[in-house]
C-alpha cells in the first residue's frame, strides 16, 4: 500500500486491547496514518462513534471489527450499521473472528457484511482484504 491510504479512516473495534494495538501496528505498516484510525473496545462504543462522527459530515472510509465481543458484538454493530442506510450501508465492514461456522458466516453475508478474516490476523491477509475496498 503507499502513502495514499494515510488520509482514510479506519474504525477498529475489538474488546482486547492487545489485538487493538497490533492491528493498528498492522494497518500504519501498510500505510495507513494513526490519527485517523479510532479504535473502540466494543459495537456499542464503535456505532456511538459512527454516529457522533456522521453527525459532525466526518466519514470512516473502512470498519474492521471483531465478531465476539461484550455489550453489541460484531454482527450486531453490522446489523445496526446496515440498517442505517442514511449514513453508512456503504462503508466496507470487515469482521475479524474466530468464528467459522457456516452459518455465522451466511448469516453475516445476509447483512452485507464485506469480507472476514479469520483470527489470527497475516498481515498479508489484511492487506490482500483492505485494498479490495479501498
Amino acid at each position: 500500500m503507499t502513502k495514499i491510504y494515510s488520509s482514510k479512516k479506519i474504525l477498529v473495534a475489538d474488546d482486547t486491547a492487545f489485538l487493538r494495538t497490533s492491528l493498528i501496528k498492522d494497518l500504519v505498516d501498510l500505510g495507513f496514518d494513526k490519527g485517523n484510525i479510532l479504535e473502540c473496545e466494543n459495537g456499542r462504543v464503535a456505532y456511538d462513534n459512527l454516529i457522533a462522527s456522521a453527525e459532525k459530515n466526518d466519514h470512516f472510509d473502512l470498519i474492521l471489527s471483531d465478531w465476539n465481543m461484550p455489550k453489541l458484538n460484531g454482527l450486531e454493530f453490522l446489523k445496526l450499521v446496515r440498517g442505517s442506510k442514511k449514513y453508512f450501508s456503504d462503508i466496507p465492514f470487515i469482521l475479524i473472528t474466530t468464528v467459522s461456522e457456516k452459518e455465522k458466516i451466511v448469516e453475516a453475508l445476509s447483512y452485507n457484511v464485506s469480507s472476514y478474516i479469520i483470527k489470527p490476523i497475516q498481515l498479508k491477509k489484511l492487506q490482500e482484504t483492505i485494498v479490495r475496498f479501498i
